[in-house]
Formats: structure tokens, C-alpha cells, sequence
């Protein structure tokens, strides 16, 4: 799970990075190009973050509790390796939302200076919050991925157990929500763009066209 989440937060980055990569360059841009590089980051992504959490299941293990009849799964480490799962938690948690931040400011500023060349009676500062008012999205989705993974990284930082005795749900619940982006990728991305909301309804019309 922890592979997974953090698979879906760095691709949603590299999405970014490639968006603000093709509004730089313009024509320039080379799709081909793109499509080879995209398939090496999978690969190169899946394995650096194996990589990072391989020492989760190794320290791992299953201890027999006779007095409350049950099983536990715990992790054991050591004070360095603590420190260093602390730092990869983070890692993986913050560094996809400043690369999808930074790309989004890289989008608006690159856009509102080709608009002041077209229309230069307009003030560089009013371009730019007309960009920002059109991609909005861009900033507004990483923001809520943020919160909503929030969660899983402050329960990742607390040690100990707890007995499902004592009403988990607040903390069940707490964790799960973490997992809704990686779920709600349509309703965080899709929705909050006119662009996208239009070419999804498009690509419906086109499939009832030619289921019909």
C-alpha cells in the first residue's frame, strides 16, 4: 500500500513536470520524446521506491499475545533506521506537492507572459490572475491531495499499538481518507478543469457514437 500511494503521488508529479515542460517549449516540445522518457521513469520510479520502504517488511514480524488472544504485527527499529523511515516518509509525502506546485507556477507565469506580448495593454500582474483564474485546477488539486494525505504521514510518526477495544473508528477513518486521491482522481483533477470536463464529455459522445 505505502508502494502504491507513493507510485501515484510521484506520477502525478512527473504528470506536472511534463506539463510545465510543454508549455515552455511550445512546438518544441518532443511527444516522442516524452513517451520514451515516461516509460523509464515508471520503471525507475517503482524501483528507487521499493528501494525506500524494503526495510519496512524486513523489520517486520508477528508476536503470539496469550493475554489478549490475538496476534500482533509490529515493526522494530533502531534509532538511525527510525530517523531514516521518518525522512522517507517525508520525502515521498512533500516532494511530489512542491514539484506539482512549482510546475503550476511555471504554467501561469509562462502563459501570462505570452499574453502580455499579445496584449500589451494589459499589466503583466493582470495576466498573470487571469492565468491563475484559468488554471486554478493545477494549484488547487495538489493543495487537496496534501490534506487529504495528511493523515497517513501523522500516523505514520506514532509508535505503538492499539486495541480495537478502545473505538478505532476516528482513526480508521482518518487513515482511509489518506487513500481517497489515489480513488477520486477524476473528481480532483478532471472536475475542477473546463478543459478536461470538455474533453471527457467529448470522448462519451465519441463512444456512444460508436457503440451505436
Amino acid at each position: 500500500m505505502q508502494i502504491c500511494v507513493s507510485m501515484d503521488q510521484w506520477l502525478s508529479a512527473c504528470v506536472a513536470i511534463e506539463r510545465a515542460m510543454a508549455t515552455i517549449k511550445g512546438v518544441q516540445f518532443n511527444r516522442k520524446m516524452s513517451k520514451r522518457v515516461a516509460k523509464w521513469m515508471i520503471f525507475v520510479l517503482l524501483l528507487i521506491i521499493i528501494i525506500s520502504f524494503i526495510h519496512d517488511p524486513i523489520h517486520r514480524g508477528l508476536i503470539t499475545d496469550d493475554d489478549e488472544q490475538r496476534i500482533w504485527c509490529i515493526v522494530n527499529y533502531s534509532t538511525k533506521l527510525n530517523i531514516f523511515n521518518s525522512f522517507i516518509n517525508i520525502i515521498h509525502f512533500l516532494v511530489p506537492f512542491f514539484l506539482n506546485v512549482i510546475s503550476a507556477i511555471l504554467i501561469i507565469m509562462r502563459a501570462a507572459r505570452h499574453r502580455s506580448i499579445a496584449r500589451p495593454h494589459q499589466t503583466y500582474r493582470e495576466h498573470v490572475r487571469e492565468q491563475f483564474q484559468e488554471h486554478k485546477h493545477l494549484v488547487i488539486s495538489p493543495c487537496v491531495l496534501i490534506i487529504l494525505s495528511f493523515p497517513r504521514l501523522y500516523i505514520s510518526f506514532i509508535s505503538g499499538c492499539m486495541k480495537s477495544a478502545r473505538n478505532p473508528w476516528l482513526y480508521l477513518i482518518g487513515y482511509f481518507i489518506s487513500f481517497a486521491p489515489s480513488m477520486l482522481t477524476f473528481v480532483v483533477f478532471v472536475l475542477p478543469s473546463e478543459l478536461y470536463k470538455k474533453e471527457f464529455w467529448k470522448a462519451i459522445r465519441q463512444d456512444q457514437n460508436t457503440i451505436r
